[in-house]
């Protein structure tokens, strides 16, 4: 019986790790979001300079939208 409670505080620890585990990457992940929106406008400028220069930004431009989208928009994986 006792071997029981051994193994659920194991797995209480692993799950402690996990989370832990989780909560750096969500930290990292801010921190790249919250890069690219720091940069963004210096993108845009670049892009709207090559614009005026008579090349064609379309791809470029959709590539930039794409990373500046809207994180609502990506469906969360399922839960396992």
């Amino acid at each position: 019986m006792f071997g029981i409670f051994k193994r659920v505080e194991r797995l209480e620890k692993e799950m402690a790790a996990t989370q832990a585990e989780i909560d750096a990457l969500t930290a990292e992940l801010t921190e790249v979001k919250s890069n690219i929106d720091t940069n963004f406008a210096a993108l845009q400028t670049e892009i709207a300079n090559l614009k005026s220069a008579g090349v064609d930004i379309t791809a470029l431009q959709a590539a930039a939208d794409a990373l500046k989208g809207d994180s609502a928009a990506v469906a969360p994986p399922p839960v396992v």
